[in-house]
């Protein structure tokens, strides 16, 4: 510390030998009595769980993401579906159909939790089918390239000191 905020020629210059006396014994004083000791350990106990915390939150994320990724792989989009066969489809399904469209990169396509009844999810999933078809899109790995051309990983960017990563402030 002393030589990044130049303490070390302050205290050359201000400090009498009977003042760097005062701070040597005070010094020594606090590193015997071991408080310090105690407070940093305290400290790196606390950024510890706090970094195993950030680390169970990104596992639990990217687990959450790997599971609606593979759910999404199994499900068809209704190219040619029409409204009444939509219509006649469950929510979930609808909503698996919503998904798939934003997966393929029609970012215009509303998310589900916007879109109140099933009616309007119907009327939206015909809206993206539309635009994929103006667009001479058939193919799912097609849309990828027109909106997005890098694919979006389920593994968002990490640092590389995972264990030392937690999303809040450090406050010393």
């Amino acid at each position: 510390m002393w030589s990044h905020n130049d303490t070390y020629n302050w205290a050359k210059q201000t400090l009498t030998s009977k003042d760097e006396a005062y701070i040597r014994k005070e010094a020594r004083r606090i590193d015997g009595s071991g408080e310090n000791k105690k407070l940093r350990t305290e400290m790196n106990t606390a950024l510890e769980e706090r970094a195993a915390i950030g680390k169970a939150k990104q596992e639990k994320s990217t687990a959450r993401q790997e599971t609606k990724k593979f759910k999404l792989a199994g499900v068809q989009l209704k190219q040619q579906a029409t409204y009444d066969e939509l219509f006649n489809m469950k929510v979930s399904d609808l909503d698996l159909q919503i998904d798939k469209l934003r997966e393929a990169g029609d970012k215009r396509v509303r998310p589900k939790s916007t879109l109140r009844n099933k009616d309007a999810k119907v009327k939206e999933i015909l809206e993206g089918m539309k635009r994929r078809k103006s667009l001479g899109i058939t193919v799912i790995s097609e849309a990828q390239s027109y909106e997005n051309p890098e694919p979006e990983s389920a593994e968002p960017a990490l640092p590389e000191d995972m264990e030392l990563y937690h999303p809040d402030e450090v406050v010393f």
